[in-house]
């Protein structure tokens, strides 16, 4: 939206460089908590080991 007021002369480029810049910073710090989450997710699917079940199995003798 200021981007089309800064094209019709509305703002200032000071005000739509500012818009700009904290756009990007939310999409950064999106991207960084996104990040953080794989990590973590990462790091507990390392933990737990895959071939092992985690329930003993009902054995019928």
């Amino acid at each position: 939206m200021l981007d089309a007021e800064y094209r019709t002369g509305s703002s200032g480029l000071a005000e739509n460089l500012d818009a700009r810049r904290a756009l990007l910073n939310s999409e950064i710090e999106q991207i960084n908590a996104q990040k953080a989450l794989a990590a973590s997710w990462a790091a507990i699917r390392y933990l737990i080991p895959q071939d092992t079940k985690l329930l003993p199995q009902d054995t019928k003798q």
